[in-house]
């Protein structure tokens, strides 16, 4: 196994771990959205945006730490689900020559 193929291997297992962990978190923020959802909907006679702008300030508000994680699972997926992407393209490039 060349080096390259190392690196991809290595990346592919980085991001399937790195996708697992914002699955996680992407399952906590759907959940508490969903719980203050019905919080708002129930307490009053408010419209779909102002219960969204409501939502939007609590979770700022109360819950940064799960936005700054959420936030920062996607960022870093995203980071290792494209430079593993630039890497197979490098690879057929490479073989192909």
């Amino acid at each position: 196994m060349n080096e390259q193929q190392k690196e991809l291997l290595n990346l592919t297992k980085d991001y399937i771990v790195a996708k697992n962990e914002l699955e996680a978190v992407e399952r906590q923020y759907k959940a508490l959205y969903a719980k203050l959802y019905l919080q708002e909907k129930i307490l009053g006679m408010k419209t779909e945006a102002m219960r969204e702008n409501e939502m939007t300030a609590i979770l700022e508000n109360e819950h940064k730490e799960l936005l700054d994680n959420l936030q920062n699972a996607r960022g870093k997926s995203r980071e290792y689900y494209y430079r593993r992407e630039a890497l197979v393209i490098c690879m057929k490039q490479y073989k192909e020559e």
